[in-house]
C-alpha cells in the first residue's frame, strides 16, 4: 500500500497498524517501522475500559514511543468522555517526557494512603498557581516526618496529615 500511495505521488499520510493485542502492537510497528519510512500513528484497537484501556495504551504506546517510533497516538476507552482518552494521551507524553506542561504528580504512596486522601487533593488542584515558573517539575508532598531530599524536585508542595491538610 505504501509502494501504491507512493507511486500516485502522495507523500502526506500515515500508516496505522493496531492490535487488541499490546505485545502484537508492539512486535508489529517495530517491524514495521524498520521496512518503511513513513510516519506511524500507534494505537491499541479497543483498549478497554478507563482503568485497563489506560494502562494497556500507556505500556503499548509508551515502550514504542520511548524507542522513537510514531509521532501520532490515539486512545481508545470505552466512555462516554472522549476528553479521558485525551488526558491518558497526555499523561503517557509527559511520562516521557516528549511534552512537559501542567503538574506532575511526585508522591510517596504509602503516605498519600496512610496520612491523608492525597486522590482528593490532588483531584482539587487544576492548575499551577499562577506565575511558578516551571510547572512541569511537579507537585512533591511534604509529609509528616518527610525531608526537604524526598521533595526537592518540585516547585510546590502539599502537606498533610491523618486529621488536617
Amino acid at each position: 500500500m505504501v509502494e501504491l500511495m507512493e507511486r500516485l505521488e502522495f507523500d502526506d499520510f500515515k500508516v496505522s497498524m493496531k492490535s487488541t493485542s499490546v505485545p502484537n502492537t508492539i512486535a508489529s510497528n517495530r517491524r514495521l517501522a524498520e521496512r518503511i519510512r513513513i510516519r506511524l500513528h500507534l494505537g491499541v484497537t479497543e483498549a478497554g475500559t478507563k482503568w485497563s484501556g489506560s494502562l494497556k495504551s500507556a505500556v503499548g504506546l509508551g515502550t514504542l514511543l520511548a524507542d522513537g517510533i510514531g509521532d501520532t497516538i490515539r486512545i481508545s476507552l470505552s466512555t462516554f468522555h472522549a476528553e479521558e482518552e485525551v488526558k491518558v494521551a497526555w499523561e503517557i507524553l509527559k511520562a516521557l517526557k516528549l511534552r512537559e506542561r501542567g503538574p506532575v504528580l511526585i508522591a510517596c504512596p504509602t503516605c498519600g494512603r496512610l496520612q491523608f486522601d492525597m486522590d482528593t487533593v490532588v483531584t482539587e488542584i487544576r492548575a499551577p498557581p499562577r506565575g511558578l515558573r516551571r510547572p512541569d517539575r511537579g507537585l512533591g508532598p511534604r509529609l509528616r516526618g518527610s525531608t526537604d531530599r524526598e521533595a526537592r524536585h518540585a516547585d510546590f508542595g502539599i502537606t498533610g496529615a491523618k486529621t488536617r491538610r
